[in-house]
């Protein structure tokens, strides 16, 4: 547990009471480490499960994104803030902006080409 001179637990999760949007710090104390890796306070972010296409328990779905958080091979951090699911699509996404914005017309298709 923290000690109260480090930040909230990474993982922890707040459900207000309406419960229309949650919040998950996926940065924060790493009991595992020790510490907390961050340089400022941690600031969670909003999950936000659309109830028609989610059937999934809240739980299940902070899960998945915590361990989303740590599967950014091509980086020494233990965590990021963001998945690596979402941080890896906004990379490509800013690639094929600027890719539009020359008028290029032709764009190798394979994944690798971005990284």
């Amino acid at each position: 547990m923290s000690s109260g001179q480090y930040p909230v637990l990474r993982g922890t999760l707040l459900i207000p009471p309406d419960q229309s949007e949650y919040y998950l710090y996926t940065t924060g104390y790493n009991p595992t480490l020790g510490t907390y890796q961050g340089h400022r306070i941690p600031r969670p972010i909003v999950v936000k499960p659309d109830p028609i296409y989610c059937s999934s328990s809240i739980h299940s779905i902070c899960e998945e994104i915590l361990a989303f958080t740590k599967l950014d091979w091509n980086s020494s951090h233990f965590s990021k803030k963001i998945p690596v699911t979402i941080e890896i699509s906004r990379s490509v996404g800013q690639i094929l902006a600027e890719v539009k914005a020359r008028k290029i017309e032709t764009i190798d298709p394979h994944y690798y080409y971005y990284m």
